[in-house]
């Protein structure tokens, strides 16, 4: 999870009744509506998948003159079942599970209702070893005993506790090494040795009980960041990937480790944040990682560059390593703005100035001030900090429907072998992370639930992800090639100067698309589907931010 510049705040988890055929008139903007509730008796054991509500866009799917203006009907969508995909074992698609290790029993049901085998869960050294010697497998164990043979999960381990330097630089989420044991003068056993036995008896546990279902090691994700691995401390870094990368293929030579880890934030040169780190890493790491690891929240427009950047970075140091990303997702609060005011970013000075905090704002400050002067908030901004009216969170469920979509082929058109979404189930308390969920605490199903399940029953059997080069960077369009069958298109408009939020309420524009004659059907992410046919190897569509699954017919 990439580095938060404001503290979360505590946002209250309600949920809308189940939906009922309106008898009012139609207000202005779409609505997306929660799944029914649920109370499980026993609040310790993770509720297993049930049905889910989806929602659609009630939009005219009739062709207009290209490229002019398309009327836009704001009218509420119908709420649709979302129908549950096969699971696909050879999908590049999964989630990461969220924050913590906490409530994991059962977590992989819903995993695979989503149609996908990969997830990943982080751990911590100090958590599963709280003192030499002693370990707690606990939830490492509840974790291990869901997987299936043909899951492609993924452990992460945080070096942090009693060999570490927590302490002195702040950070649970990886620190370099003492010589010894809590700092001690001297020591029978070096730092560096109980780290080479913890992580091999990690792999060894993994070998008893994940029933081959463990694909992937990493540790100390997104070094360099705020409260992570310090960036003065690239050696360091790449020291312990070395004792890392040698425990885990003693135990598991065909599990593959995934390293770099970098947490997506690049600056405007076009550089990673903390260049200098990394490109420590990319050279003398080479050895000690099977493939790089990029997060990819923030702009999806710039996933192509930033993919890129390491790539060539790696090329410099003559060698080339598969990508993936371990965590995506969006929207992200980041983005959003008006002309060239950076929303997020100006409303995170105003709470250093207020709330004092070199890198986080006081949080009870942030709390009181932000529910306090909740109208000198933008209106995009209100939902991600638990200031969101009800229409102004229906439209951020709406534009994080569109994102799972959009960020997700993006990354897989660069070229990306697999991706984990950020995330299954959060507290949606981080005003960028957050909400990016797709259940609450309580694993009660969100909107995007059924959006993301939607999008893996339509990318089922995919190979490859091409982005189709028309001449108008506004223009997504991609090709889907599948195992069998003809390819799947996608497609939607967006104007690159316009945030997500703006987007949604652009109007859209009728486009000629080259694709071959033949009826074709139309499905969008919230479900409405329709039928249209192309003439002379082009079709005509309606193009908005909300994409659009273009699927042949039999």
């Amino acid at each position: 999870m990439g580095c938060t510049h404001v503290q979360a705040i505590t946002i209250d988890e309600t949920h809308a009744p189940s939906p009922s055929a309106p008898s009012t008139p139609i207000p202005s903007h779409p609505q997306l509506v929660q799944p029914p509730q649920r109370h499980p008796s026993d609040q310790s054991q993770t509720p297993r998948p049930v049905p889910v509500q989806s929602l659609v866009r009630d939009a005219s799917p009739t062709p207009h003159t290209l490229f002019q203006p398309v009327v836009v009907d704001h009218a509420r969508p119908i709420p649709t079942p979302a129908p549950t995909p096969a699971l696909d074992f050879d999908s590049p698609l999964g989630l990461a599970f969220g924050e913590g290790s906490r409530r994991l029993d059962h977590f992989m049901d819903y995993i695979h209702d989503l149609g996908v085998p990969r997830t990943k869960v982080s751990f911590y050294w100090g958590e599963l070893e709280p003192e030499p010697g002693r370990f707690d497998f606990r939830a490492l164990d509840t974790y291990l005993d869901q997987l299936q043979p043909q899951d492609r999960a993924l452990v992460n381990l945080f070096t942090n506790g009693w060999c570490t330097q927590q302490e002195e630089i702040g950070s649970r989420k990886g620190a370099p090494l003492y010589t010894c044991p809590y700092n001690a003068p001297s020591c029978e056993k070096t730092c560096d040795q109980y780290y080479q036995e913890f992580v091999a008896a990690v792999a060894q546990r993994v070998l008893e009980r994940a029933h081959g279902g463990v694909a992937y090691f990493q540790r100390d994700t997104e070094p360099a960041s705020n409260r992570h691995f310090p960036a003065t401390e690239p050696q360091a870094y790449v020291e312990i990937q070395h004792l890392f990368y040698t425990a885990v293929k003693a135990v598991l030579p065909e599990v593959q480790i995934i390293g770099v880890n970098h947490n997506g934030n690049f600056t405007r040169e076009g550089q990673p944040a903390s260049v200098d780190f990394f490109d420590y890493v990319l050279q003398h790491m080479a050895d000690d990682y099977d493939i790089l690891d990029i997060r990819l929240y923030e702009e999806y427009g710039t996933v192509d560059e930033r993919v890129a950047w390491f790539r060539d970075r790696m090329a410099r140091y003559g060698y080339q390593k598969p990508i993936v990303t371990t965590e995506y997702g969006g929207p992200d609060p980041r983005t959003l703005h008006n002309g060239s005011d950076r929303l997020f970013y100006q409303l995170t000075q105003i709470l250093r100035r207020v709330c004092g905090g070199e890198h986080s704002p006081n949080p009870q400050c942030s709390r009181q001030w932000l529910q306090a002067h909740r109208d000198e908030v933008d209106p995009k901004l209100r939902p991600f900090f638990g200031l969101g009216s009800e229409e102004e969170n229906a439209l951020r469920e709406e534009v994080h429907c569109h994102d799972i979509t959009q960020r997700t082929l993006m990354a897989l058109s660069t070229g990306i072998e697999a991706t984990w979404w950020w995330n299954l189930r959060s507290p949606g308390t981080d005003p960028i992370f957050g909400q990016m969920r797709l259940m609450d605490n309580r694993f009660q199903p969100l909107p995007g639930y059924a959006c993301f399940q939607r999008m893996t029953g339509q990318l089922a059997g995919m190979e490859q992800v091409q982005r189709m080069d028309l001449g108008d960077p506004s223009l997504y369009v991609f090709q889907i090639h599948r195992r069998e069958g003809d390819p799947l298109y996608v497609a939607w408009h967006r104007d690159p100067s316009l945030d997500p939020f703006d987007a949604l309420q652009a109007e859209p524009v009728s486009v000629h698309l080259p694709i071959p004659d033949r009826q074709v059907e139309l499905t969008d992410v919230f479900g409405q589907t329709w039928n249209a046919s192309s003439q002379d190897g082009w079709l005509t569509l309606s193009l908005s931010d909300t994409p659009i699954y273009i699927a042949p017919m039999p």
